[in-house]
């Protein structure tokens, strides 16, 4: 079930999303824990393959990102890496490798775009190894900012696990909810999402759901769930801009 803000205002977070930066509330959220293994910071390219990707980069990228990266989407700085991190960098790969270059998406050779994604990483100052990346590896590494894991930025799009309950006030949230994390897809789940999300412990997190209308008490009420959406950190209540709802169990015990 999908759900969409339904005014103005609960759609602005959306908009703002993939251009505004906040700094999380650590006593609120806490990092989530990435699995053992490499990241970015691991020396995970060589610099043979940055060089080679600066050259595929400027022949098939640059007119749209620009020689400096700083074009269309911003490839290069503090955004750009605000925007991948607390993520595996397979999902800044599939953006480079299906979306890329503008009116040809997927036309390189699987090398060439591992050499681009090679010159992206070293342009952003992550650092050169001795062994060469390859595709294979890429789902095995994690995008970090350079203050190791952290929780997740205000505006990014997460899920979360938890129990759905409508309160007092009429307002649906989601209570006991794990810690958020990034979703690249805010429609409805995959099948090995939809089973990672099953299988996933609660938390202690509370989310208000800005748009709870098409949720009903007798369908949803006291249902654990997954809950997809763009993260709104407040003072007093943090929130979901509502992508998605998927009812996992029928009961939170």
């Amino acid at each position: 079930m999908n759900l969409r803000a339904g005014t103005r205002r609960q759609h602005l977070p959306v908009l703002i999303a993939l251009i505004v930066i906040s700094v999380a509330k650590p006593e609120t959220l806490s990092a989530q824990a990435p699995p053992a293994g490499r990241t970015v910071w691991s020396g995970i390219y060589t610099r043979e393959q940055a060089e080679s990707g600066a050259r595929v980069y400027a022949d098939a990228c640059s007119r749209c990102h620009r020689e400096d990266l700083s074009g269309y989407a911003g490839l290069r700085g503090a955004k750009f890496i605000e925007n991948w991190r607390e993520d595996n960098l397979e999902s800044l790969w599939k953006r480079v490798s299906k979306s890329m270059p503008a009116g040809a998406p997927g036309s390189l050779s699987e090398k060439e775009y591992v050499d681009v994604l090679a010159f992206i990483l070293e342009a952003n100052e992550f650092p050169a190894g001795k062994e060469p990346l390859t595709a294979a590896e890429i789902p095995e590494i994690r995008f970090e900012g350079r203050k190791g894991p952290e929780a997740v930025p205000d505006f990014a799009l997460v899920r979360t696990v938890g129990c759905l309950d409508r309160g007092s006030d009429g307002n649906w949230r989601i209570l006991r909810a794990s810690v958020p994390v990034r979703t690249r897809n805010p429609e409805k789940s995959l099948p090995a999402e939809l089973t990672a999300a099953s299988t996933e412990m609660l938390g202690t997190n509370t989310f208000r759901i800005l748009d709870g209308s098409e949720l009903k008490n007798d369908v949803h009420a006291g249902r654990k769930a997954s809950v997809k959406g763009f993260l709104i950190r407040k003072p007093n209540e943090d929130r979901l801009n509502t992508t998605a709802v998927e009812v996992l169990a029928q009961s939170c015990q």
